[in-house]
């Protein structure tokens, strides 16, 4: 079931309070092959400080793809991650994230039934809800989906 190599892919802006959470939880997972694309965009705080540490502590792990002074946004700043992997697979995550350990392991188990349903040529997308935490994590709402309505 682990075959299939993933990239997350993070874009990263002044997020640097929020990076040892999310890369932490990434490299926790249960699925093992995976890595981490970062592309910052334009970050005047300590994130590019933060991402140097990380690459060094996980550099099986994680990698700074491109740097860029000028903020281009996220849809951007994604849309460049996207063409710099090269894997079977990629999710997208957030700065401010934090992800179960089994996020992509189940993901990708949900992955494999819609491929044996509609064949691995048809593009399919799969998604999650989330908790809805505050700054110290502490759940406010086990669904965001549930949340909104």
């Amino acid at each position: 079931m682990h075959d299939g190599r993933v990239d997350i892919l993070l874009a990263t802006h002044n997020g640097a309070h929020f990076l040892d959470d999310i890369v932490v939880s990434i490299v926790a997972q249960r699925y093992p092959s995976f890595a981490i694309l970062v592309r910052d965009d334009g970050s005047v705080d300590s994130t590019l400080n933060r991402l140097a540490s990380l690459c060094q502590a996980f550099p099986d792990r994680i990698r700074v793809v491109e740097r860029d002074v000028r903020s281009r946004g996220p849809v951007q700043s994604y849309a460049r991650l996207l063409d710099q992997s090269t894997a079977d697979y990629v999710m997208l995550c957030d700065q401010d994230d934090v992800w179960l350990e089994s996020k992509i392991e189940r993901s990708m188990r949900r992955m494999r039934q819609l491929e044996a349903a509609y064949g691995k040529q048809t593009p399919i997308l799969v998604h999650s809800d989330l908790k809805v935490v505050d700054e110290r994590l502490v759940p406010i709402c086990d669904s965001f989906v549930a949340s909104q309505g």
